[in-house]
């Protein structure tokens, strides 16, 4: 895995070694005509280092040891692995599986890089599923790009390497980066979006790609149709995006934060019966009770029972004892709302919050959705007095299953 992650596409070998200050580091060695230009990278983000005494040995120093350090197209691999345990949750649930929340967050750092980059008029280079790499550590993710930086530039040479030709055929990435030559050596904005929208379809389908695929070919890419509120439409996110329909960074952004890349191991939104529909089934069949319940009362008034009822009218009244009275005006108490003290934290928060769901899911009756409906929205008001990420990410949570469930409250 670690000679994957180092080679990257440009890349002849690679592996772990040590750098000279001391700590872990990446290493690969490159084609001779190969050179490297350090790109202009946010602080903290790690990139190549050529050795004094080679032309073509580079090492990357990532400082603190990572717990995980894997390129986006090998965690997709693996995410593909466990796709059939998946499609069982639906693509519009507020709490999804932890590897693919962290697959959004991914997203979330390569745009940022993005940004970055074009801020400083420098481009993408050669992306690819292959060469985004992820460190993970304790304390989050860093996200960069292995083959930023290095070109070709050797014109004496008889051959040019095969990561520059423009044939599909000899180089399959070729279908991503549309002409390899100008994604290198051109700063283009609006071409750089679209390559990012064939390495993320790329990267779910675990192939290059430059369009699209029809769902009749690969039925992953079937979205929900329009009318399903949140449904999974991820693949007309990447659509728009390959086509140049989301022309700047923060319509990609948005675009992706309502369909997340998550969405893709995820299955369809079932249609939810609306509201007026239960309502409309509860009258009809109460309807049909009180009319058996008539039929029964005139059958009762027949000839054949008027004699027991005058002889039951004219027997005397029972008794009835103060027990009984108040037995009779005992009622039921209604269920006390989720109560939450001032003291919560956040994680007791948000175990209410998995509980409050997975009761509505058991009973999403008319009764209970006022009952959930009250207890999230006093959760979201608790929320208030809490800041930072966690409370952040369980405030989007509980606001997007109330836009879900009651989107007229």
């Amino acid at each position: 895995m670690a000679v994957e992650v180092s080679r990257g596409l440009l890349g002849e070998d690679g592996g772990w070694d040590f750098s000279s200050e001391g700590g872990a580091a990446l290493w690969r060695t490159v084609r001779d005509g190969v050179r490297y230009r350090p790109p202009p990278l946010p602080e903290g983000v790690p990139f190549w280092r050529q050795e004094a005494r080679s032309r073509i040995l580079f090492k990357m120093p990532i400082g603190d040891p990572a717990s995980r350090v894997f390129t986006l197209a090998q965690y997709c691999d693996k995410l593909r692995g466990r796709v059939a345990e998946w499609r069982r949750i639906p693509a519009n649930s507020p709490i999804i599986p932890e590897p693919l929340r962290l697959l959004d967050e991914i997203v979330d750092k390569v745009l940022d890089l993005v940004e970055y980059l074009h801020g400083q008029r420098h481009t993408v280079g050669l992306l690819a599923p292959e060469n985004i790499v992820v460190l993970e550590r304790d304390d989050g993710i860093t996200v960069t790009f292995s083959d930023l930086g290095f070109y070709w530039d050797d014109p004496l040479a008889p051959t040019v390497p095969g990561w520059l030709l423009s044939d599909p055929k000899i180089n399959p990435h070729a279908l991503i980066w549309e002409n390899p030559r100008r994604q290198l050596e051109e700063f283009a904005a609006d071409r750089d979006l679209r390559t990012l929208g064939r390495v993320f379809c790329s990267a779910l389908l675990g192939r290059p790609y430059r369009d699209v695929p029809k769902p009749d070919s690969v039925p992953e890419t079937q979205a929900d149709p329009p009318t399903i509120p949140l449904g999974r439409r991820i693949w007309v996110v990447l659509e728009e995006m390959i086509l140049g329909e989301l022309t700047t960074i923060d319509d990609v952004r948005e675009a992706l934060r309502e369909n997340p890349l998550s969405q893709h191991f995820l299955g369809s939104v079932r249609r939810r019966v609306g509201k007026w529909a239960i309502g409309l089934a509860t009258v009809t069949v109460l309807s049909t009770l009180a009319a058996l319940i008539f039929g029964i009362w005139l059958v009762l008034r027949t000839p054949d029972h008027q004699e027991s009822d005058l002889s039951q009218s004219q027997s005397p009244p029972e008794m009835v004892t103060s027990e009984d009275s108040a037995a009779s005006q005992t009622v039921t108490a209604p269920t006390e709302p989720h109560d939450f003290p001032a003291n919560t934290t956040l994680s007791d928060l948000d175990k209410s919050f998995i509980e409050i769901v997975g009761q509505y899911r058991d009973d999403p009756t008319p009764v209970h959705w006022a009952e959930t409906n009250k207890q999230l929205r006093q959760l979201l008001e608790q929320l208030h007095d809490y800041s930072g990420a966690q409370a952040d990410n369980l405030r989007h949570k509980v606001e997007r299953f109330l836009e879900l469930e009651f989107p007229h409250d």
